[in-house]
């Protein structure tokens, strides 16, 4: 979900009665107007003498109107919908922008303070990480004001679901662990935004035009709203047989609602009419024949390349509709590894690409194994991923094959599982921020692949581990003083561990002479030591001659290296820790 940005505070003045507040929306994007900001109110808000607006660009960090818009610059739209135009005052929205608004009343009665850009709009400002939501200004039915979320599919990413204090259905994306028969439910029993009773006192309505409103727009059936009732303990006046309309129309849903194939694939199409028991037949269209063909079973098969869009419909005129999108046919197809080893036991992802610009279904797409004994393919539905399984040491061949005959292997071999995972080395010391990669094998003859293995640390304030993606290796990073072991396991169970051992990062470092005389040819071992307490290790030590025509130096074992004379003259040879201390010693070549 796009995050969705928020005022760290919500301004309530002390008189403020929480149900009866009033919420801005900074309509920028909207297609009637890129001037105006709609806010709802209850009824009674007609009575005040006077409504201000405050409005703040969050962005540029200023204020653009500061509380002086007058009750007589706001327009009545009409259902409790009020608006106020900014051209009025000079300005209009840029939907690229972050703005809070504040409305309030005379009697200092007034909304929260929201923001929004044109990252998100919705008919609930939703904040991404927690659970509140807070009514919109502009309810769902009112289509002409309806705000929408881009780049998202609102069912799933919002705006969220919900019944707003006065007894609105906004929204479409059902709150996670939320059912519309507990919003209800919630909504009648009364859930800290609103309540039946409320909603019953502001609008006028009885309880049963109330519920039956609710009801209808969530599109609940009469034993959802029954169900709903007697989850919130409440005795409310609400007769099934009083009801004016029935709860349920009769819908179509058809699966999928974006199809993409290639051309000449065929692909099968599916659509229910619920409620299930109608006995409605569903009739197949499409907008363009030339794009695709459709049957009235809904087969289809693509022909060129474009959109089109299939209709499923009944006779009653409720239908729905899937977006086709066709592209060229694969010339090509390629999984992403060309070969794989894997341990009896593992299991393993593989995933298909065709060539740019084509396309091939996932739901077309066969996965064959040429010795299923050896490896089994099982195919992930509606991806272009299966899984395999190795089952007994030897090769197999995995083939993907497109509707259009094009194919790919991958050769898999599979070993005896490990009984047994090393890690090397089996101990390390490392100073405070340095970072050292390590590594793990198997016993001899056996696989465990890389991309299985998982790596922990028992201590991750004292040292971090990081995978290296598609190796055998991982990174430990020092944190601080301390001792953490790092944990390698296989598929299969087995693990090993490495004991690490964080020092204090040194803040010196000296080399075992500071100056030395060789003749050309010879060689001296140079050694460096750290401060008192601290460490850095030898694996990540640098040395460098600052002139190698006159001296070399190669790193040799632990924290030793060899100094060769090469020709008469000086050179200075520096060593260099992980955290950037250095020393050097000045070498003098006769």
């Amino acid at each position: 979900m796009r995050n969705i940005k928020r005022t760290t505070a919500v301004l309530l003045t002390a008189v403020m009665v929480l149900s009866m507040f009033a919420v801005a929306f900074v309509n920028a994007g909207a297609a009637e107007s890129d001037t105006k900001i709609y806010f709802e109110v209850p009824s009674f808000w007609k009575n005040f003498k006077d409504i201000r607006l405050y409005l703040y660009n969050v962005d540029a960090a200023e204020t653009m109107i500061m509380w002086n818009s007058k009750k007589g610059k706001m327009t009545d739209e009409g259902n409790g919908l009020w608006s106020f135009d900014l051209s009025a005052k000079g300005y209009n929205l840029d939907p690229k922008t972050n703005y809070a608004c504040i409305v309030l009343t005379n009697t200092e009665m007034q909304t929260c303070d929201l923001l929004l850009g044109s990252e998100c709009y919705g008919d609930i400002i939703y904040c991404t990480g927690d659970d509140e939501h807070i009514e919109s200004p502009v309810d769902s039915n009112k289509y002409v004001y309806n705000a929408r979320w881009k780049n998202a599919d609102p069912d799933k990413y919002g705006p969220m679901l919900c019944i707003t204090s006065i007894g609105n259905v906004v929204g479409k994306a059902l709150p996670k662990g939320k059912t519309k028969t507990g919003l209800l439910a919630d909504f009648i029993k009364g859930n800290g935004y609103g309540s039946l009773e409320y909603a019953v006192k502001i609008t006028g309505k009885t309880e049963q035009k109330a519920i039956d409103d609710i009801g209808r727009a969530l599109g609940l059936y009469a034993e959802d709203v029954r169900a709903a009732i007697n989850k919130s303990g409440k005795r409310v006046s609400w007769d099934e047989s009083r009801t004016v309309l029935p709860f349920n129309e009769t819908k179509v849903t058809i699966n999928p609602k974006k199809l993409g194939l290639g051309e000449g694939e065929k692909y099968k199409l599916n659509a229910f009419v619920s409620p299930y028991n109608t006995g409605y037949s569903i009739n197949w269209g499409i907008s363009s024949k030339r794009i695709a063909d459709l049957d009235n079973k809904g087969n289809i098969t693509a022909i060129a390349k474009g959109s089109a869009e299939v209709f499923a419909s009944i006779n009653t005129g409720a239908y729905d509709v899937c977006r086709v999108t066709v592209k060229d046919a694969p010339k090509s197809v390629t999984l992403n590894k060309a070969s794989v080893t894997l341990g009896i036991g593992e299991a393993y992802t593989l995933s298909e690409t065709t060539n740019s610009g084509s396309y091939a279904n996932a739901g077309n797409l066969k996965w064959t194994s040429s010795n299923s004994g050896v490896v089994s393919v099982t195919k992930t539905e509606g991806t272009n991923r299966a899984t395999l399984l190795a089952k007994k040491a030897g090769t197999a061949n995995i083939t993907i094959k497109t509707y259009n005959g094009k194919t790919a292997a991958c050769k898999v071999t599979v070993k005896p599982a490990p009984a047994s995972v090393n890690v090397k080395p089996e101990s390390l010391k490392l100073g405070a921020g340095e970072k050292i990669t390590i590594s793990e094998c198997t016993n001899s003859g056996s696989y465990a692949n890389a991309d299985n293995l998982y790596w922990t640390s028992s201590n991750t304030g004292i040292a971090e581990v990081y995978k290296v993606s598609g190796t055998n290796k991982a990174e430990i990073r020092a944190k601080k003083a301390g001792t953490a072991n790092i944990t390698i396991k296989t598929y299969n169970g087995k693990t090993a561990t490495c004991k690490v051992t964080v020092k204090p990062a040194p803040s010196s470092v000296k080399l075992s002479a500071s100056s030395i005389t060789l003749n050309k040819g010879k060689t001296y071992t140079i050694s460096e030591s750290s401060n008192s307490g601290s460490y850095a290790n030898a694996a990540n030590l640098k040395w460098t001659s600052t002139n190698t025509s006159v001296a070399t130096v190669t790193k040799g074992s632990a924290n030793k290296a060899a100094i060769k004379a090469v020709n008469k003259g000086t050179a200075y040879i520096k060593i260099t820790l992980y955290n950037g201390k250095t020393a050097r010693c000045k070498v003098t070549v006769k």
